[in-house]
């Protein structure tokens, strides 16, 4: 019978330790930054489909996706540029995030779309 001493294991469980800390304390950056991307894929579509409606329009559409993400008001108020064939779509706003055993922390996020017609 060969001895084994066990070392393989500890690591193995230290390594998931690891993995599972990072998943933990990053778990709350990740929500923030995957409501980030979807209200800027929502801007990026409205830019798309700009020529359609009016910048009211757009604003409101905007503001009831940044309302059913739970996104802070500021989210909502949006800028909209048009000029020489291309509309631009701006933002920007702070999210708090709470961070286990570190309190919460704000987070800045600026989404921006532009789209040519």
């Amino acid at each position: 019978m060969v001895r084994r001493r066990g070392v393989g294991a500890v690591g193995c469980l230290v390594y998931l330790l690891v993995i599972a800390a990072i998943v933990y304390f990053g778990s709350p950056f990740g929500s923030a930054y995957l409501d980030y991307y979807r209200f800027k894929d929502a801007m990026k579509q409205e830019a798309r489909f700009a020529v359609q409606r009016s910048d009211p329009d757009i604003q409101s559409r905007l503001k009831l996706f940044a309302d059913s993400l739970g996104l802070p008001r500021s989210a909502s108020a949006v800028r909209i540029s048009r000029g020489r064939g291309k509309v631009t779509i701006l933002s920007s706003y702070s999210q708090p995030v709470a961070v286990p055993l570190l309190g919460s922390r704000k987070v800045r996020f600026t989404p921006k779309a532009e789209a040519k017609f």
